[in-house]
């Protein structure tokens, strides 16, 4: 398991990612349809939320 830390959503904000699966487990940074988390917490970014993903 391999931890990707993904900043924008909030500053603390990580995925998890399975090399061996192919599996990525991007929290509530991701959402079905294309559509992403919220940036509007303290520390969050969309610019860093788009450079993440």
């Amino acid at each position: 398991m391999q931890i990707y830390y993904t900043p924008g959503h909030s500053l603390g904000s990580i995925c998890y990612y399975d090399p061996i699966k192919k599996v990525l487990i991007p929290g509530d940074l991701i959402f079905t349809g294309g559509s992403f988390g919220r940036y509007d917490f303290p520390g969050g970014s969309l610019n860093m939320l788009i450079n993440s993903i």
